[in-house]
């Protein structure tokens, strides 16, 4: 499928509660990342990567974060949807069960992901997934010794600040639109692991291995 027909779903509605005192002034979408603010960088990310279309889930200072996306906006859809409270990193999806038909990707406000959009999408599509994570490789060294303990009383190795690989989720998803069909009328408050768990009995939540490609969590200041 062409990026200009899926849909970008940017998640945009929290409080910022990790950012503050800065979220106090501004809401996190709108704070600053490389001279701009972060979701202008993540649309201009999506955007020469020949995405066209994009929808925000908004709720705290809703009308700022709108305000200045309609002033920015040069050419892109950009459709708007409130939750009334916050719902969690997943809940606002609920929204979109009228408006989206097909499979799209989804992205938290503050994640930036240079990746291969295309080859995940393809990758999707030809496993008919629920959903795909991204996700990253960390090569990541213990900070301490870790002792290896059997139930006898018995240490069985120490290990001195060894190394482990893990992969992390990126913040960025592509999902399946009958993902929203399966979800209550009411619309739950859910975390996007949430989600996830409860889909992946199914055996049909895969992932994408980003490699080396570029990815930031904004937020980190």
């Amino acid at each position: 499928m062409e990026s200009d027909n899926v849909p970008v779903v940017i998640v945009a509605g929290g409080l910022g509660t990790r950012m503050k005192p800065f979220s106090d002034v501004l809401p996190k979408p709108l704070l600053m990342y490389q001279d701009q603010p972060m979701i202008k960088n993540v649309l201009d990310n999506f955007s020469v990567r020949g995405f066209r279309h994009f929808i925000i889930l908004l709720h705290h200072q809703a009308q700022m974060i709108r305000t200045y996306l309609d002033y920015i906006n040069t050419g892109w859809q950009i459709d708007y949807f409130y939750e009334n409270e916050p719902l969690g990193t997943a809940g606002g999806l609920f929204l979109l069960k009228d408006h989206i038909t097909d499979n799209f990707i989804v992205c938290n406000c503050d994640n930036l992901g240079l990746f291969d959009y295309d080859n995940a999408l393809s990758n999707h599509y030809k496993k008919n997934l629920d959903i795909t994570v991204f996700v990253k490789k960390i090569h990541y060294q213990v900070p301490l010794g870790i002792v290896h303990c059997d139930q006898s009383g018995l240490v069985s190795l120490v290990e001195e600040k060894p190394f482990r690989d893990f992969y992390f989720s990126t913040g960025i998803h592509i999902i399946n639109r009958r993902v929203l069909m399966q979800l209550p009328k009411t619309f739950p408050v859910i975390s996007m692991p949430e989600l996830i768990n409860q889909l992946s009995a199914k055996k049909r939540v895969g992932y994408f291995d980003v490699g080396e490609s570029f990815w930031a969590d904004m937020s980190i200041l």
